[in-house]
């Protein structure tokens, strides 16, 4: 403006557009996802002294075409994630028939082709492959309560295991790192989440409750253990489970390298304990001894009224009735209202209204000829409304 010469504005300004929409073009270009996503999260299983890796996989396609993937021969039992809404369509010769997923089995092995209808579309996928177990095993010394467990734990495996978590009745703990040949213990009174919160575990475990989870490793070991305590908790009385994330184990499942491949590595087994504080009959959950109903498993979300029935013939000596699901204050959902068939009356009784037991003679108004029959009721609260966990006992 000084020198009079505002005209060249009209050549500067496009000038530096162009510089700076190339410079913009050659960062997009650099960070731009051309490749697929190859995701997976492994759960390496040590049972019956033998190696199986169950192999869930999540492929991400960034372009809207087909693409085509060879796997590793030595995984097999492929599948689609059903959970996810996939469907088998399978083409033919001479037939155009739409697939989501192609499963085609040669010579040279298994190939799948992916067909994206739009972009960045995930497909979910499962593989299975079981060896001789070369991986070592964990020494277990445990002691098991009904509220609890505690004990030792061994690392007789050939890697570091990091972040281990032990649960037995869904009271979780949160053991730790263990190097190869080293021990660690742990008390039942360490736990970090109990059967109060069946529906979401670790929702208030520390490495959240801290606010944390922003730090990637803590963000995926709680998708790990949510993932873990949702798929492959038992819940069956007296058996406990024990997972950590293997550190150095590789696993290889799409031999081509046109992809981006990530993903986690996952310890896992199962244990049995006998209860130390039990002398008679004990049962964790009276879901075990359901003979009818629409539903009745813990932990599940209901609406309006479930009814359920028990038999107890095989505990005859069954005296006590205890629930054991409690909600936190802050809590955004509630456990169903429970009811029990009165059979003096014939009527439903709501239950567990003062206290968390039943008991002498107000139980045996309910439990007529071994048999229980309840009602779950939805609360009217605006939260959703799950079915509670009781146990059963008969000390000798």
């Amino acid at each position: 403006k000084k020198k009079g010469k505002r005209e060249k504005l009209w050549v500067a300004v496009p000038v530096m557009s162009l510089v700076f929409t190339g410079i913009i073009y050659l960062l997009g270009t650099k960070y731009r996802v051309n490749k697929p996503l190859v995701g997976t999260l492994t759960v390496v299983s040590l049972e019956n002294n033998a190696k199986k890796e169950e192999v869930h996989l999540g492929i991400t396609c960034p372009k809207a075409k087909s693409y085509r993937f060879k796997m590793n021969p030595e995984y097999g039992k492929l599948k689609c994630n059903e959970y996810y809404g996939y469907e088998y369509d399978f083409l033919t010769t001479g037939n155009n028939i739409p697939y989501d997923v192609l499963v085609n089995k040669t010579n040279g092995g298994t190939e799948i082709t992916l067909h994206n209808q739009q972009t960045f579309e995930t497909q979910q996928l499962t593989l299975e492959k079981v060896t001789d177990n070369d991986i070592g095993e964990l020494a277990l010394d445990l002691h098991c309560y009904t509220d609890g467990v505690s004990g030792t734990i061994t690392n007789q495996t050939n890697y570091d295991l990091e972040h281990i978590i032990v649960n037995f009745e869904r009271n979780y703990y949160l053991v730790g790192d263990i190097k190869p040949g080293e021990s660690v213990t742990f008390e039942k009174e360490d736990r970090i989440s109990g059967t109060n919160n069946m529906y979401d575990p670790f929702s208030s475990s520390y490495y959240i409750a801290r606010e944390q989870s922003a730090d990637v490793t803590n963000y995926h070991n709680y998708i790990i253990d949510t993932w873990m305590a949702n798929q492959y908790v038992t819940g069956e009385t007296g058996e406990g489970n024990i997972w950590g994330n293997i550190k150095g184990y590789t696993v290889d499942v799409v031999e081509n390298d046109d992809g981006n491949k990530y993903g986690k590595e996952v310890l896992y087994m199962t244990f049995t304990g006998k209860y130390e504080d039990v002398k008679g009959s004990y049962i964790s959950s009276i879901r075990e001894v359901m003979i009818s109903g629409s539903d009745g498993y813990d932990g599940e979300m209901m609406s309006g009224t479930e009814t359920v029935t028990y038999s107890f013939e095989e505990y005859p000596e069954i005296t006590t009735l205890k629930l054991e699901s409690d909600v936190e204050a802050d809590a955004d959902y509630v456990y169903a209202d429970i009811y029990a068939m009165n059979g003096e009356t014939g009527k439903y009784e709501q239950i567990f209204k003062d206290s968390d037991t039943l008991t002498g003679t107000q139980l045996k108004k309910y439990l007529v000829n071994h048999v229980l029959q309840l009602q779950y009721v939805e609360k009217d609260t605006g939260k959703d409304s799950y079915i509670p966990k009781i146990s059963a006992r008969g000390d000798k």
